[in-house]
């Protein structure tokens, strides 16, 4: 089957990702945990590493810069950026992930699809993600999962943990709140199977 984990950072899906990983271990199961964030996967990684080895000048580094803003407002990179990591995807969720599932593999997405959308609607703000082309054959092409989870938390209490951890590339608190405000709308369209409230005990989450 697959599982997937939804949530802004810090909401505690790695916490239950461990627990649900141990207890499908424990039970004999073959189970596979994937971390997946559109434009940050393995491939496009590698690929953006040789960019800059090639292009040193031209390429910005990693993480948050007015240099990598101001290359991301040429819409042709932009537009470029978006379907390299969108085919990715479709590699990773639609080839896989079903390979794994089909051969009994218990594959567990720590963040999944609309996850990626939230980051794209949000880093892209010029372009509407869904109507390209490589989003509508990624919403086709990648399964369902059997079960899909979005812990929320205060945006407040993101930061908070963020902060505890020292966790790079930090949002700011109204960076957050705007992804929050995308969750919102997805939660209002049904995205996930089970909503679940991150601020109660772990144990509590388990349980649900």
């Amino acid at each position: 089957m697959i599982i997937s984990f939804s949530g802004i950072d810090s909401a505690g899906k790695s916490t239950q990702i461990k627990m649900l990983k141990a207890h499908y271990i424990k039970s004999n199961k073959r189970v596979l945990v994937i971390w997946s964030r559109g434009g940050y996967t393995y491939l496009f990684n590698t690929i953006k590493k040789v960019a800059r080895f090639l292009f040193p000048k031209s390429m910005p580094k990693s993480g948050n810069s007015k240099k990598r803003d101001r290359a991301f407002q040429n819409r042709l990179v932009s537009k470029l950026w978006l379907n390299i990591a969108l085919i990715e995807l479709i590699m990773l969720y639609g080839l896989i992930f079903r390979f794994f599932k089909l051969f009994g593999c218990v594959v567990i997405a720590d963040r999944y699809i609309w996850d990626t959308f939230v980051d794209f609607k949000l880093k892209f703000k010029t372009f509407q993600v869904e109507k390209l082309a490589c989003w509508k054959i990624l919403t086709f092409i990648a399964p369902t999962p059997n079960y899909s989870f979005l812990i929320t938390i205060p945006i407040e209490e993101s930061l908070h943990r963020s902060n505890l951890k020292n966790e790079p590339f930090s949002e700011s608190l109204e960076q957050r709140k705007r992804r929050f405000d995308k969750y919102e709308e997805l939660i209002h369209q049904n995205k996930w199977k089970k909503n679940i409230d991150g601020m109660i005990p772990i144990s509590g989450v388990w349980s649900i």
